[in-house]
């Protein structure tokens, strides 16, 4: 049986998360600090091809370009739908990666987004899951070019709004968490490939994958974690948040311990819901 909460002695931590989590999942609802740090701008842990970045091992940090650094006051001019003033406590830095995982049970590499605070204290690690995104452009913030990995920092544009990024990964960033964002597969560098859709088997992989990249992408940013791990998401990504949290109680339990799951609006029991539908239609 899952459990939304795995410790039980961090109540102050608890309501921090579950404070930022309702405050994003209403923002998307509306919506449907300085320090110092090894100042890394890009690396490539391994050598690109000529066809994208060659995969190696599942959770490997393959590549990091840091894309844009935003004060606290360009993050609330990023978000002219809400006034997050009040909320907003760190500058950003944001970091594009590639890292190795698994699709359709061989190697793939993949990209995903990290924002990092500008803190020199130790920081807990959310994963924000996207939602539901179209294969091609869509104005409304769910098209395949509002990809995390493709975003720089930017406000909304007529095209491009960027909303799980700009909005929503930069809200809890700035409060004080290290973000990531995957992609998955069919997004970003893996844009070549079928994307997964709601496939919780493969986007639990992919998810897990990237927390691992990103603590090896802190590693060498030197900016040191908490033993707190959050995930979070919505629609598509609320699915692939649950399915995540499941896979590290069942197989990483000892390597990423979880603190809390708050995942929104998600497809968790599509058969069952499916035969409910069926058998209602036949009623």
């Amino acid at each position: 049986m899952l459990k939304l909460f795995s410790r039980s002695n961090r109540q102050v931590t608890y309501r921090k998360f579950l404070i930022t989590a309702i405050t994003c999942s209403a923002i998307a609802l509306t919506g449907c600090g300085s320090g110092s740090r090894n100042d890394t701008t890009t690396g490539a842990i391994r050598n690109d091809t000529s066809n994208g970045v060659t995969p190696t091992s599942r959770g490997d940090l393959l590549t990091y370009e840091k894309v844009a650094t935003r004060t606290i006051s360009e993050v609330n001019t990023n978000t002219p739908e809400f006034d997050l003033a009040e909320y907003l406590k760190y500058d950003l830095e944001f970091y594009r990666v590639t890292y190795s995982s698994e699709y359709r049970q061989k190697p793939i590499a993949l990209s995903g987004l990290v924002i990092v605070p500008k803190s020199d204290q130790s920081l807990p690690h959310l994963q924000y899951h996207h939602g539901t995104m179209f294969p091609f452009p869509d104005a409304s913030g769910f098209g395949n070019e509002d990809t995390p990995s493709l975003y720089v920092g930017q406000g909304p544009t007529p095209k491009v709004n960027q909303f799980a990024s700009r909005v929503l990964g930069s809200l809890a960033a700035s409060v004080g968490y290290v973000v990531s964002l995957p992609d998955y597969a069919g997004y970003g560098v893996s844009d070549n490939v079928g994307h997964p859709y709601a496939y919780h088997p493969e986007l639990a992989i992919e998810s897990v994958d990237l927390i691992i990249a990103t603590r090896k992408l802190m590693a060498t940013l030197k900016q040191p974690l908490t033993e707190n791990l959050f995930l979070t998401g919505w629609s598509e990504g609320g699915g692939a948040a649950l399915a995540t949290h499941k896979l590290i109680e069942e197989q990483y339990s000892d390597q990423l311990p979880l603190t809390a799951s708050a995942p929104f609006a998600g497809p968790y029991a599509m058969v069952r819901s499916a035969k409910w539908f069926v058998g209602k239609n036949e009623e």
